[in-house]
């Protein structure tokens, strides 16, 4: 009998016995895992080269069959070494496969995964030892990819929408449609077809000053009012700097007001405030250009064991000071990089991710997709990009000039620029009455600076 069980035999036992396990959790085990015996490996190899094979796991007496098929041994590159070899597997495997696993299913199934995750770092780390130690410059450049691999491990056993299958449960999805998080800005509600959702990158393009850390800052405050959980990570500003912000959008008052307030005064008003409030925000800081979606990722872990937090909004202020978990492969490939890993991070924890990217460098009257700062890839990633359009007249008037450049919720030619109102000194953005200036969607700002009213009336 087998004195010591290790799991590894009741993966082998339920492989064998349990045809359904052995679908969803056989494409996930690697020869490599089962390292712990000679036999236990020679064993599972067998089992996975039949599986690859002939697309089906083979029975006990499969497996008997093959220890003495020497054509098969042979072109597994499975290696027995003499005859007690055979009879000691022969004894072990039917051990294995009399063994009584009374494990509830989801849980061994659990219980699989983290095993395959353990034994992927574990491989990694050795594998990572190695080349630091003896690999070439261009194979140490692959330890970061060695090791996100081995991190990434996870069962995922569904194999995609059946076309013909799922046909009811797709018609219940269009009637039933995504969840969506509207904000207090009708134009943007209008336009993302009531709200953004869950797993997309919608992102704010402008030159430096016109409202991105703004615009960031208002969408914090505006969820967090609405009793969503907000995380705001800041790769520009200090955290205390955004928490001001917040402040000032919260309290509707502008800086030198706020700081004004004397400790009572200010106590008094955010205690008010945070009665009313039934989530949370978290704002957490990153040095310029070091920050990286690792870094995001085990901050997430560390709130959900310290703080019990989850959040259902995540905010990156901004895109181009992040850096990519990945090497660079060439000048313009970081923000390319870095979207496509916002997004990916957006997609796994099924939250709406706000950023922002610059424009080029000069002062544009008007933008489109290439006028993008570093990468035309950013908005190609993107869910939603607009752009926000600033000259001296919009100011006077505490204005912004929105022009959407990509939409996957809606049509992104109807209603295709909008204005949207700014409080800069108190963090906040407003509705501006857009019915009255319908004409503003085929309106392209000139060079210069007239009121846009009297520039549409000039146009006829």
């Amino acid at each position: 009998m087998i004195k010591d069980i290790k799991f590894e035999f009741y993966i082998l036992n339920k492989l064998i016995t349990d045809d359904r396990y052995a679908r969803m959790v056989l494409p996930f085990l690697k020869k490599n895992y089962f390292l712990v015996d000679f036999n236990v490996h020679l064993i599972f190899s067998i089992i996975k080269s039949y599986s690859e094979r002939y697309s089906n796991t083979p029975s006990f007496e499969t497996i008997l069959l093959c220890l003495e098929d020497d054509t098969f041994l042979k072109e597994n590159k499975i290696l027995i070494i003499d005859e007690k070899q055979i009879t000691d597997i022969k004894t072990l495997l039917e051990e294995i496969y009399n063994l009584e696993v009374k494990l509830d299913e989801e849980y061994l199934i659990q219980k699989s995964e983290k095993f395959c995750y353990d034994k992927a770092v574990y491989n990694a780390l050795i594998e990572c030892i190695d080349i630091a130690e003896n690999g070439k410059k261009e194979t140490k450049d692959n330890i970061v990819d060695v090791m996100l691999q081995a991190l990434s491990v996870t069962f995922d056993t569904s194999v995609g929408h059946d076309y013909n299958e799922d046909a009811e449960q797709r018609f219940n999805l269009y009637k039933n449609k995504e969840k969506k998080y509207p904000t207090d800005i009708d134009e943007l509600n209008l336009i993302t077809d009531g709200g953004f959702e869950e797993k997309t990158l919608n992102i704010f393009m402008a030159k430096t000053g016109v409202g991105k850390s703004i615009t960031l800052c208002h969408l914090a405050s505006h969820y967090l009012r609405q009793g969503f959980n907000v995380l705001y990570i800041t790769l520009e500003m200090s955290e205390n700097k955004i928490a001001e912000r917040i402040d000032e959008n919260i309290f509707n008052v502008t800086k030198n007001e706020l700081h004004a307030f004397n400790v009572d005064d200010y106590k008094s008003r955010f205690n008010i405030i945070k009665q009313k409030l039934k989530s949370k925000l978290f704002i957490k800081e990153y040095p310029t250009s070091l920050g990286n979606v690792n870094h995001f990722e085990s901050l997430l872990k560390e709130l959900k064991i310290k703080k019990n937090f989850k959040p259902e909004i995540i905010i990156v202020d901004y895109l181009n000071i992040c850096a990519s978990r990945r090497p660079a492969v060439g000048l313009y490939s970081n923000g390319k990089q870095v979207a496509e890993e916002l997004r990916g991070f957006a997609v796994e924890h099924k939250v709406p991710l706000f950023t922002a990217t610059q424009t080029k460098r000069g002062n544009s009257s008007d933008y489109e997709l290439e006028d993008t700062g570093e990468s035309y890839a950013i908005p190609q990633t993107a869910d939603f990009y607009v752009a926000f359009i600033d000259n001296e007249e919009f100011r006077e008037n505490n204005q912004i000039m929105v022009k959407q450049l990509k939409n996957r919720y809606n049509d992104d030619y109807l209603h295709r620029k909008f204005l949207v109102g700014i409080d800069r000194s108190k963090s906040r953005l407003f509705n501006i009455d857009n019915e009255n200036d319908k004409d503003i969607n085929s309106f392209t700002m000139p060079k210069n600076n007239k009121n846009y009213k009297q520039l549409l009336q000039e146009e006829g």
